[in-house]
């Protein structure tokens, strides 16, 4: 926490959708992580209120990666109807270039 402090850094802690909702069923693992996360951000937040850092809580849904695949052996039906990670990692550049004076807490990120 000292070199954050020192370096003024800022922290983007990237959840998920599922951090918000109840979760699905044999998701244990991962909407408690998700929830987890999600708290520790909010936390990490007041601790360095009082330092030139930020911490950003990004949940984000609906991704057009291989996750989907990994977890339930099936490809997604329609790929192009899911959020491409390049968008996402574009937000989130955008969100660091702002001014040190401007703090985005959290953003959730839909898919259409």
């Amino acid at each position: 926490m000292d070199l954050i402090k020192e370096n003024e850094a800022d922290i983007i802690n990237i959840g998920s959708t599922i951090g918000l909702k109840q979760g699905y069923e044999d998701q244990l693992a991962y909407t408690t992580s998700k929830w987890a996360l999600r708290g520790t951000s909010y936390n990490l937040q007041l601790e360095l209120k009082k330092y030139n850092c930020r911490v950003i809580q990004l949940n984000v849904g609906g991704m057009n990666t291989r996750m989907h695949e990994k977890c339930t052996g099936q490809k997604l039906a329609n790929p192009d109807e899911w959020m491409n990670p390049r968008d996402i990692a574009d937000i989130m550049l955008y969100t660091l270039k702002l001014p040190k004076k401007v703090e985005i807490s959290e953003i959730t990120i839909n898919r259409k």
